[in-house]
Parts: C-alpha cells; sequence; structure tokens
C-alpha cells in the first residue's frame, strides 16, 4: 500500500476488477508544505480564482448554443454538405 491507497481485487474469475481504495484521511506522515509545494498551491488557487471570475461572466445558454452551432456545422461536412458558422 502506497500513501495514496492500494487496488485491491474485488472478485475472482472473469468477471473480476480491481479497484483502487485510497488510504484513509488525513495521509500519514502528515503533507509538508515546503515553499515549492505552497508556491504551486498558491498558483492553483490564482489560476482557479481567474476560471471562476471568466465563468461569471458567461452566459452559459450563449455559450451552448456556440456549441450546437459548430457541432452542426462539422457534422454536415462528414455528410458532404457544404455550409459555414
Amino acid at each position: 500500500m502506497s500513501r495514496a491507497g492500494a487496488w485491491v481485487r474485488q472478485q475472482s474469475g472473469p468477471k473480476g476488477f480491481s479497484a483502487f481504495i485510497p488510504a484513509p484521511l488525513p495521509p500519514s506522515p502528515p503533507l509538508e508544505f515546503t515553499p515549492e509545494l505552497t508556491g504551486i498551491y498558491e498558483e492553483a488557487v490564482h489560476v482557479v480564482g481567474q476560471l471562476e471570475g471568466i465563468t461569471r461572466t458567461m452566459d452559459p445558454e450563449r455559450l451552448l448554443y456556440v456549441y450546437v452551432r459548430k457541432e452542426a456545422v462539422l457534422s454536415s461536412r462528414s455528410e458532404g454538405t457544404q455550409s459555414t458558422l
């Protein structure tokens, strides 16, 4: 078993499969936030904040409409039809 967990066989025979069973939280030994890890964490938090800010300004229905139109053009091309957005 690693710090993250272990693969455990769930059934035997041809229908058997393995499942990843995570180790209990909190990890042992505890995580050590080195300056490098702290920098990576802070950068990730910043980027997630930027993503949240961008998504707040978007209209989901309009965004979906753009992708539906694009998919329609691409599917019509696969059928040999000439079309544009």
